[in-house]
């Protein structure tokens, strides 16, 4: 358990983030409400949402314009707003999300490397050793046309979005007073299940739930797949036997991740589940973009 820790700070710092940023101000009153001074309207002046921080001024107020005024047409609605919000905001980062999908899909490829590598300095710890590795495993990146830093920066991108996103669906008057077929948006799927139609609210949590597993596994199977189709062949070299396997590693992360989203969004906004069953679906989209038309070989 501290080893996966350890290897995964930067996951867990990101979803400790969330936490952070949704819990550090009560918003709502004891029912989930939000309180009147917080909800975000059409007409609400930028000096209201400045006075209220930098971060909602520049990032929730926008969104909320957007979603409010797309809610506003009668054949859009809130629940439409989320999901063209949600789409127009992967379409503008189509790019930087192909790229880091590339690079993870290239980081799989020489992972059977770096083994080698990793075996051959084990239990090496002076200097010289230490640099002939780093300048061993430089080498296959800049072989392979890999920058390890490109996988992560999409996600620095992408987060202040999601939690305006949150912030956005939370706040934004035609959301909170929207709904989706009967569903509304503003109610938890927690507070849901006694509801007449509660079946709809679990039905939009399982889309999230199988949508978001979706989005993991699939461009996995399509990483594979691309493999055999392009004859390209996992290199096998000799390693520790207690060398951790990286797929393995990576399906771990996934279903922690999984289950961690799962937990938060039972006890979120329906609509921020919405946008993230949305989110997901664009996700695949791209993974079989990616799939089609670009050779892991370049």
């Amino acid at each position: 358990m501290t080893n996966f820790f350890k290897k995964h700070k930067l996951l867990i710092l990101s979803l400790s983030l969330i936490f952070l940023l949704t819990a550090c101000r009560r918003i709502t009153d004891n029912n989930s409400q939000v309180l009147e001074q917080y909800i975000l309207r059409l007409d609400t002046p930028f000096s209201v949402a400045w006075k209220d921080g930098l971060f909602t001024a520049l990032f929730v107020y926008p969104i909320s314009l957007v979603v409010n005024f797309l809610a506003t047409i009668d054949f859009i609605g809130a629940g439409g707003s989320i999901i063209i919000t949600t789409v127009i905001y992967n379409a503008l980062l189509t790019k930087s999300q192909i790229k880091q999908q590339m690079m993870t899909q290239k980081q799989s490829l020489i992972q059977p490397e770096l083994a080698r590598i990793n075996a051959k300095y084990e239990g090496k710890t002076d200097q010289q050793s230490t640099i002939r590795k780093n300048q061993e495993i430089q080498a296959i990146y800049e072989k392979h046309g890999i920058n390890p830093f490109a996988s992560i920066l999409p996600l620095f991108i992408q987060m202040p979005f999601m939690f305006a996103m949150y912030g956005a669906i939370q706040r934004s008057y035609n959301i909170i007073n929207g709904d989706f077929f009967g569903v509304r948006l503003s109610e938890l799927a927690s507070n849901a299940i006694n509801f007449p139609n509660a079946w709809a609210y679990l039905l939009i949590f399982g889309l999230m739930v199988v949508t978001n597993f979706a989005a993991f596994k699939i461009p996995q199977y399509l990483t594979n797949k691309k493999k055999k189709e392009e004859g390209i062949k996992d290199k096998k070299y000799a390693q520790d036997k207690n060398a951790p396997n990286p797929e393995a590693t990576l399906n771990t992360t996934m279903m922690f991740m999984l289950l961690l989203t799962s937990a938060i969004s039972w006890i979120w906004p329906i609509g921020m589940s919405l946008y993230w069953a949305v989110g997901s679906i664009c996700r695949i989209a791209q993974s079989y973009y990616i799939y089609k038309y670009h050779s892991m070989k370049n």
